[in-house]
């Protein structure tokens, strides 16, 4: 399949999967899910990958929603059906991803904001350049999180310190991040593509079986289903979608003001 959102480029037993819309900071629209969706789905199938790497072109990992999508949002009255289609197609992919017997390493080249920060966080091995940025930008729009942001975070950081990141919306710098155990490796520009290389191919040369039984007894060890989170999550997200907090969180973002939230 051509992508138009994505490389996809393959090297042995290492596939990589780059979000390719860099003068944008590599947002996520429609197109986007369903193109990740399709890459995760074809690596996790095909018996030549053992190993794949989830990264972003230029300067920024993912920067979350795209723009373009969410400006569109304003004033279409249907905007919670539309907002909610965008999370079901990211809410697929994260399930192919976690159910994957593969492992998958997140190659954090830059920002990582909102959605594209939940999409590191389902990776298996999070590796970052120490420039890198996280957050989870949801709240500053009147939402909650998706793409398994309320499943991930609570379970990697307890749910004090998780609580505070979604509902402040802060940003993390990649050594805070690593300190916090949201990252496994911190590594310099210079350093950032071969320590890349060397984690892809140490997982490349690991027994598959093994490793994909191992996320598989991870899965189940974590209480309730990802899925049964990743639909809690998409039914508040819809509800919030129609709420007069959401207009205005957008509208303040685009008018580049502060939000004068009301709790409507």
């Amino acid at each position: 399949m051509a992508y138009s959102t994505l490389l996809f480029e393959q090297d042995a037993a290492i596939a990589t999967i780059r979000m390719n819309r860099p003068a944008e900071l590599n947002p996520i629209n429609l197109e986007t899910a369903a193109e990740l969706s399709h890459a995760m789905a074809s690596c996790a199938h095909d018996g030549r990958i053992r190993v794949v790497v989830l990264t972003g072109s230029g300067r920024a990992f993912c920067a979350g929603g795209d723009v373009g999508y969410m400006r569109s949002l304003l004033d279409d009255p249907n905007r919670s059906v539309k907002l909610v289609e965008l999370i079901q197609g990211l809410h697929h992919c994260v399930k192919i991803m976690r159910t994957m017997p593969k492992p998958i390493i997140a190659a954090v080249n830059g920002v990582a904001a909102g959605a594209g920060c939940n999409l590191a966080l389902a990776c298996d091995y999070r590796l970052a350049v120490e420039t890198a940025r996280f957050n989870q930008a949801f709240v500053r729009l009147g939402l909650c999180p998706d793409t398994g942001g309320s499943y991930f975070l609570p379970r990697m950081l307890g749910m004090a310190r998780a609580t505070e990141l979604l509902m402040t919306g802060d940003f993390l710098d990649a050594r805070e991040a690593l300190a916090l155990g949201l990252l496994n490796q911190v590594v310099s520009p210079a350093d950032f593509d071969a320590a890349t290389r060397k984690a892809a191919e140490r997982f490349a040369g690991a027994p598959t079986a093994a490793v994909g039984g191992i996320k598989n007894l991870i899965n189940r060890s974590l209480g309730i289903s990802l899925e049964e989170q990743l639909d809690a999550e998409c039914a508040v997200q819809g509800e919030l979608a129609k709420s007069a907090d959401f207009e205005e969180g957008l509208r303040a973002f685009f008018e580049k003001r502060p939000p004068v939230f009301k709790g409507a």
